[in-house]
């Protein structure tokens, strides 16, 4: 009887330590896929000078120099790639 018990003790505890091992490794798996979400989404969105056109009473913003405060934002296309480019302007 005493015997049983103890296997029986063992199961439980093998059990409850790979439930708890699947539990973890989906959380990790979850917080993987988010984080491929989010550095795909920031691929998504371009910055680039080189095709923004220049407004009068406006300075372009580089990339580097955003801070967090409004923005006069318009949008430039390259033909040849098919992309859209943000062009970020200050009042300046």
């Amino acid at each position: 009887m005493q015997t049983s018990d103890l296997i029986l003790g063992l199961l439980i505890i093998l059990l409850c330590g790979w439930v708890v091992m699947l539990s973890v490794n989906q959380s990790g798996l979850a917080v993987s896929v988010n984080a491929l979400n989010i550095k795909q989404s920031s691929q998504s969105v371009l910055v680039s000078p080189n095709y923004c056109k220049q407004i009068a009473d406006y300075s372009l913003v580089r990339a580097a120099d955003l801070r967090e405060k409004e923005y006069f934002m318009t949008a430039g296309f390259n033909s040849d790639t098919n992309r859209v480019f943000l062009c970020l302007y200050e009042q300046g």
